[in-house]
């Protein structure tokens, strides 16, 4: 089996950590929001972009 360099380790590293960031500020965005009326359309709208999706993707 072909091991992973490190450039290429790096890479899925920096790509889970930008998931892992986006998760965790969805979730407090949320839970922030929903106290609020319509916060959460407020939420919905914030996450909905395409920078949101292209860094979740890691796509540059």
């Amino acid at each position: 089996m072909a091991e992973m360099t490190d450039r290429r380790r790096r890479a899925a590293v920096l790509v889970l950590v930008g998931v892992a960031g986006l998760l965790i500020l969805g979730a407090w965005t949320g839970r922030r929001e929903r106290r609020r009326s319509g916060g959460l359309l407020l939420a919905a709208q914030l996450l909905d972009h395409p920078a949101v999706f292209t860094v979740a993707v890691g796509a540059p």
